[in-house]
């Protein structure tokens, strides 16, 4: 989801990936449900090549051809600092399912954590720290093959669907069906 309230505001996301020279051909994608986005204004996305705006679900992402459309995911979100550090926000394991390497923003993030733990993507703390990332997978792609790898080692277990059986069997095992 995106809003202008500081949780979901990508705005300066997006600015840093406008900010790149065109010669470098970084791109962002950005998949959110169309009443969210609607919702969204910020002019600069408008007409602009370097941003795409989608509407898929999850499954028509991991299920259809979406999925192959996409190098990286990135996980950005303002929450305070106790929240930070205890998130595991649902679109980690779906980014999982998809096979993605993730970049986290947040150190501290509980999700950040995981992410280092299984080497199944970056963790950086700024926007400066994500250009310079951005830059340096652009002249080594095979980090983000080798990412890949990895999560592919940890995905039958990881995915948000593997998440959603364990749930089912915690609550079967708790007389809870």
């Amino acid at each position: 989801n995106v809003t202008n309230d500081s949780t979901y505001d990508i705005r300066k996301l997006i600015d840093t990936i406008l900010d790149f020279d065109e010669n470098k051909k970084v791109r962002l994608c950005i998949n959110t449900r169309k009443e969210a986005w609607d919702k969204y204004i910020y002019s600069k996305v408008d007409s602009n090549e370097k941003i795409k705006v989608e509407h898929f679900t999850y499954d028509e992402m991991v299920y259809g051809n979406q999925k192959n459309s996409y190098s990286v995911s990135v996980m950005y979100f303002s929450l305070t600092k106790e929240l930070l550090e205890i998130s595991m926000p649902i679109k980690l394991f779906q980014y999982i399912g998809m096979g993605l390497p993730i970049i986290g923003f947040e150190e501290k993030a509980g999700y950040s954590k995981f992410i280092k733990q299984h080497d199944i993507g970056w963790v950086i703390n700024d926007f400066s720290e994500f250009r310079k990332l951005v830059c340096y997978l652009i002249d080594n792609p095979e980090e983000i093959i080798q990412k890949h790898e990895n999560i592919l080692k940890i995905k039958e277990k990881n995915s948000w669907e593997a998440r959603v059986r364990e749930i089912e069997k915690l609550l079967g095992e708790n007389g809870c069906k």
